[in-house]
This record gives C-alpha cells, sequence and structure tokens, in this order.
C-alpha cells in the first residue's frame, strides 16, 4: 500500500465515523464528489484492500518469458 491509498484509507476512515463529510474527503484528496463516491463504496466493500490498484501483485503482461531469460543468461 503506497502513501496515496494510506492518506484515502486515513480520510475514507473520517468519513465512516462521521468527522468529514464525502464532500470534504473529495476536497481533500483532490478528486471530483462523483469519484469520491466510488472510492468510500469500495472502501466499505473491501477495506483498505478496496483501495489498492486490482493490478499490485500481479506479474507484468510485458514480461520476457522465463525460457527466454534463462537462455539469455546462460
Amino acid at each position: 500500500m503506497g502513501s496515496k491509498d494510506m492518506v484515502r484509507a486515513k480520510v475514507m476512515e473520517m468519513v465512516v465515523q462521521g468527522h468529514k463529510s464525502l464532500g470534504e474527503a473529495a476536497g481533500v484528496l483532490k478528486i471530483s464528489y462523483r469519484q469520491a463516491k466510488r472510492v468510500y463504496r469500495r472502501y466499505r466493500e473491501d477495506g483498505e484492500r478496496g483501495l489498492v490498484h486490482g493490478n499490485v501483485g500481479q506479474p507484468s503482461h510485458r514480461r520476457i518469458a522465463d525460457e527466454i531469460r534463462r537462455e539469455a543468461v546462460e
């Protein structure tokens, strides 16, 4: 989880606790109200994991095949 995701999590937790409105959270995060609603929904459904990009932890689709890499190293 990057620093941007951690800030989003803290702000969304403040929304959950009632310390901030969703509109205020959108202003803090510098996103539109509509996007803040999407982020908030993902946060409620999946927690902090919902704020992290879906491709994190996945291997690149542009990676070099293992066989080619082995041959190059040899």
